[in-house]
C-alpha cells in the first residue's frame, strides 16, 4: 500500500510537468525518463547533455525545472541526482515509454562521452602515455576538454565513482569494446590521485570485457594496469600480471607492447626488492624501445635501469643511466619522468655523500612534482630532501621538510 501511495504521488508530479519550459528545449518528462537510465549517483550537465543528445542550452532549463519540482536534486552547480525512489520510477517510465533504440542510443552517447572526456583528462595529465583507440563521437556528444593538469584531476576526483559506474554499465549493456577502454583511458588520473579502489574495481570489469570481446591487445593493456596497481599495493601479484601481459604481447607480435611489459616486469622486481633480477628484462626492454623508436619508452627503461643499479649500490652506473633518462624526458616534455629522474639522481648523490648536489636535485624534483600534481611522490621527495639538509647541517630546514612530508602523507591518505 505504501508503494502504491508513493507511486501515485510521483505520477501526479509527473503528469503535471509541462511539455516544454523553453522554446526548442527538451521536455522535462522525457529528460526525467532518460536520466533514469543512468546508474550513477549524480550526473553533470555536460554528461546529461550527451545522454539526451541535445544542445546544452536546451537541457539546462528542463533540469532546473525538475529540481524546482522536487523530482531532481542539485547538490552542486550543474550537478544533478535522484532520490532513490524517484530514480526507480523514472527508470520504469523509460522502459515503458521510450523505445529500445532510443534507450540504447542514449546510453551509447553517454559511455562514449565518458570515454572521450576521460581520455582528454588523461592526455593532459600524462601526454606521453599510449592512448586507447577511441570510438567515433556520435551526433549530440561533445566531450569536455581541459586547459590544465589541475582541472583534469579535479574532474576525475569529482567523477571518481561515476567512472566505475559507467564502466560497469557499459559492460552490462554488452558494450565490451568500450568497457575495457574506459578504465585504461583514465589510469594516469587514477594513479596521480591514488584512487586505488576505483582503479581496481573498474579494471577488473575491464579485464572481463576484454576477454569476452576477444581483444588480446586490450587484455594485455588491462593486465599491465592491474600490475601497476598491485605494485603500489606491495603485492607480488604485480609480477604475475606483468608476465601475462608480456606473454600476450609476444604472442600477437606487439614489439612495442612487449618492450613496455618487459620494462614493467623489471620495475616490479626492483620494487619487490629483487633488483638483480631486473637487469636482464630492462636491457631487453631498452633494446626493443630503441628498435621501435619509442623515445619516451627508452627514457623509462633507462630510468628503471638506473634505479636497479641504485638499489644494487652501483652508483656510478646509476648516475649514467639516470642522466641519459633525464635528457630524454626533457626532450619529450615528460614532467613525471623528469621528477622521477631528478629524485633518483638525488638518491645516487646522497649515496656518494655529495649532499649539496643531492639537495639541489631533490629541490628540482619537488618543484616538478608539485607542478604535476603527484602528491604521493612529493611526500617521498620531501623525506629525502630533509635527509640531505640534515647532512648539510641544516636541522631547521630538515625538520620543516619532515613536517611537510607528514602533512603530504596525511593529505594523500584522506
Amino acid at each position: 500500500v505504501g508503494d502504491l501511495a508513493v507511486r501515485a504521488s510521483f505520477e501526479v508530479s509527473f503528469a503535471s510537468l509541462p511539455a516544454v519550459v523553453s522554446p526548442g528545449g527538451v521536455a522535462p518528462a522525457h529528460a526525467l525518463r532518460m536520466l533514469g537510465l543512468w546508474h550513477g549517483s549524480t550526473i553533470s550537465l555536460a554528461a546529461a547533455t550527451a545522454l539526451l543528445g541535445e544542445p546544452e542550452a536546451g537541457v539546462a532549463d528542463p533540469l532546473e525545472f525538475l529540481v524546482d519540482a522536487h523530482l531532481l536534486e542539485s547538490p552542486a552547480p550543474d550537478c544533478y541526482g535522484f532520490h532513490d525512489l524517484v530514480r526507480v520510477y523514472a527508470a520504469e517510465r523509460a522502459l515503458a515509454e521510450e523505445s529500445e533504440a532510443d534507450r540504447r542510443d542514449a546510453l551509447y552517447r553517454l559511455v562514449v562521452w565518458y570515454l572521450h572526456t576521460a581520455s582528454a583528462a588523461d592526455t593532459v595529465v600524462a601526454p606521453q602515455r599510449d592512448k586507447v583507440p577511441l570510438e567515433p563521437l556520435p551526433d549530440g556528444c561533445q566531450p569536455l576538454t581541459f586547459a590544465s593538469i589541475g582541472r583534469a584531476l579535479d574532474w576525475c576526483q569529482r567523477e571518481r565513482f561515476n567512472l566505475v559506474t559507467v564502466t560497469r554499465q557499459a559492460a552490462e549493456a554488452g558494450l565490451h569494446a568500450i568497457a575495457w577502454k574506459l578504465p585504461v583511458a583514465m589510469v594516469a588520473c587514477f594513479n596521480t590521485l591514488s584512487l586505488r579502489a576505483e582503479w581496481q574495481a573498474a579494471h577488473l570489469v575491464a579485464l572481463d570485457s576484454a576477454r569476452i570481446s576477444g581483444d588480446r591487445q586490450g587484455e594485455a593493456w588491462v593486465l599491465n594496469n592491474l600490475g601497476m596497481l598491485a605494485l603500489q599495493q606491495h603485492s607480488d601479484d604485480a609480477i604475475g600480471y606483468y608476465e601475462q601481459a608480456q606473454a600476450i604481447r609476444r604472442e600477437i607480435g606487439d614489439r612495442w607492447g612487449e618492450a613496455q611489459a618487459a620494462n614493467n616486469l623489471a620495475d616490479a622486481y626492483v620494487q619487490r626488492g629483487r633488483p638483480a633480477e631486473a637487469l636482464d628484462p630492462l636491457k631487453r626492454s631498452l633494446a626493443l624501445q630503441v628498435e621501435v623508436d619509442n623515445r619516451y619508452g627508452e627514457g623509462i627503461a633507462l630510468h628503471n635501469l638506473g634505479e636497479a643499479y641504485l638499489d644494487l649500490d652501483r652508483l656510478r652506473e646509476a648516475i649514467e643511466s639516470l642522466r641519459a633518462a633525464q635528457a630524454i624526458f626533457d626532450e619529450v616534455k615528460s614532467l613525471r619522468g623528469e621528477g622521477h629522474a631528478a629524485h633518483n639522481l638525488g638518491r645516487a648523490y646522497l649515496g656518494l655523500e655529495r649532499y649539496r648536489e643531492a639537495g639541489t636535485l631533490f629541490g628540482q624534483a619537488l618543484a616538478i612534482r608539485q607542478q604535476s600534481g603527484d602528491r604521493r611522490s612529493q611526500a617521498r621527495t620531501l623525506l629525502y630532501l630533509g635527509r640531505a639538509q640534515r647532512r648539510l647541517g641544516q636541522p631547521a630546514d630538515a625538520r620543516r621538510r619532515s613536517e611537510e612530508h607528514t602533512s603530504e602523507l596525511q593529505s594523500h591518505h584522506e
